[in-house]
């Protein structure tokens, strides 16, 4: 009888740990964010001609610490908390370059193309573009913002790096609502979208192919 009471004890504490355990899914209270692509340019289309109509934005090089897709709100210059309610749907440096890709595409002339990783470049030709990102956050009660450094590179058919550039873009922030910072940085992504544009067509002029 006695070699009965360990099997007991085994089937008493397994059907005492089965009631503990809870079955249901748990609710995922996240709110998962895009960048808006709507261009709303303050400038009038550029009219930019060239043999070599076409832009390419190649992979976005982020800092580590943006790789978990959570959005990044820094509390003070050595503290960053992130968001475990709002996140990103994707990494953001493809949000970035394809928002920037159709902001520009809608103000630039029919025959030029605009096309960003992770697609592939459709010409050997043109112009290609290289961001790395620095800062993408919130400064709790004052901004949202987006720093970095840009190049544009022309092929044609050789490349050649022709511009580089810093950017600092920031939109006012009042820090409590985490839900508002995706707008802001749609807003700042046009933005930034117009110094690239500003460059390429620099480029062209210097270049002789802006006829």
């Amino acid at each position: 009888m006695n070699s009965y009471k360990p099997a007991i004890f085994l089937i008493t504490i397994s059907l005492i740990l089965a009631g503990c355990v809870n079955l249901q899914p748990i609710a995922d209270n996240s709110n998962y964010h895009l960048l808006d692509h709507s261009s709303i340019f303050k400038n009038e289309p550029i009219d930019l001609s060239s043999e070599t109509p076409h832009i390419y934005f190649s992979r976005i090089d982020l800092p580590t610490y943006l790789d978990n897709k959570k959005l990044a709100i820094r509390k003070s210059p050595t503290e960053i908390q992130f968001s475990e309610v709002h996140r990103w749907v994707e990494p953001v440096e493809d949000s970035i370059s394809r928002a920037l890709a159709s902001n520009l595409q809608e103000n630039l002339p029919k025959q030029w193309t605009v096309s960003s990783y992770p697609g592939r470049r459709t010409s050997s030709l043109g112009y290609e573009v290289y961001l790395k990102i620095t800062r993408l956050e919130g400064v709790a009660g004052k901004e949202a913002i987006l720093e970095g450094v840009f190049q544009v590179y022309q092929s044609n058919p050789e490349t050649r790096l022709r511009k580089n550039g810093q950017f600092r873009l920031s939109e006012p922030w009042n820090g409590k609502d985490v839900a508002e910072l995706p707008k802001l940085f749609s807003n700042i992504t046009r933005n930034l979208g117009e110094v690239i544009l500003a460059a390429i067509r620099e480029t062209a002029i210097k270049t002789g192919s802006n006829n």
